[in-house]
């Protein structure tokens, strides 16, 4: 079982990550697109990305930003695994999905 990050753990993980930010028990982040289907496509690379890990986050897609909330639902809260799936979608954000 993964372990639940205390707040300060959480913080501290976070500076590695500009843009994601902490609230409601979740990290989170949106991402903004040139269009809806640049959007879609990211979700898929990071359904991908997600189901390889054994984790699902949620993810919202409205017009041109997708917004990507993590946690891990066992665990109660935000753990290393989160951390680890957040670094990855950042690598895909910055290299593309292709």
């Amino acid at each position: 079982m993964r372990t639940k990050l205390t707040d300060s753990e959480i913080a501290s993980s976070l500076t590695a990550l500009p843009g994601w930010t902490f609230s409601d028990n979740m990290i989170r982040r949106g991402l903004e697109f040139p269009s809806y289907a640049h959007g879609t496509l990211f979700a898929s690379g990071v359904g991908l990305l997600a189901e390889g890990m054994d984790h699902h986050p949620d993810i919202l897609i409205q017009w041109r930003r997708v917004t990507i909330s993590l946690n891990t639902h066992d665990a109660g809260g935000v753990t290393k695994t989160d951390f680890a799936l957040a670094d990855k979608i950042e690598r895909l954000f910055a290299n593309g999905p292709a």
